[in-house]
């Protein structure tokens, strides 16, 4: 009841309010294009708003991006196998509710598909199918049970070579916490 009082408050402002502008851009990042349409009465406002949004996406791509050499992610899944990588407060973060989901969904949501990924060419859409024995390897790396984090250091450590973290799946969970996975508690 609350959400709707407030769209219709809203709603009732934009009608009093004076004619709107519209600006529509996209910037391509993470893999994928983010497309912001924004309204607004004044055009320096909405293209203020516009940027920050676009200013923020970049930054996310700077921390959590696997198509950039320099991100953060890419640095943790370069270097993890070899020893504890310390990563940010806002990754950690991150890392520490994905591990809950897996261990929620019983494994169902599991951010180290990165090999599957690969092996599949789902990484930067190079899609093929790959030979059993392929798959077979693949999924030997596979599993959030190899992944350590140690909220102490803020690092981040994979107890086996090849281990490779895929944020691909963060965005549809942060959008519905709450999905009915096979074999989770909502099944």
């Amino acid at each position: 009841m609350k959400q709707f009082v407030l769209l219709l408050l809203l709603a009732a402002s934009l009608l009093q309010a004076g004619e709107l502008l519209r600006l529509e851009d996209s910037l391509d990042a993470m893999g994928t294009t983010f497309i912001v349409i924004a309204y607004a009465e004044d055009q320096v406002v909405l293209e203020r708003g516009v940027e920050a949004a676009f200013g923020e996406v970049r930054r996310l791509d700077r921390v959590l991006s696997n198509y950039r050499s320099e991100s953060e992610w890419t640095r943790m899944n370069r270097e993890a196998a070899t020893k504890p990588v310390q990563v940010s407060a806002e990754l950690f973060q991150l890392l520490e509710y994905c591990a809950g989901i897996s261990r929620e969904s019983e494994g169902t949501f599991d951010l180290s598909v990165g090999p599957l990924m690969r092996v599949w060419g789902f990484f930067r859409d190079t899609g093929r199918l790959p030979s059993k024995a392929e798959v077979t390897v693949a999924l030997e790396k596979v599993g959030f049970a190899k992944v350590v984090l140690d909220a102490q250091d803020r690092s981040v450590r994979f107890l086996k070579p090849g281990v490779e973290l895929d944020p691909g799946g963060i965005g549809s969970f942060l959008r519905d916490p709450h999905p009915r996975w096979h074999g989770g508690r909502d099944s």
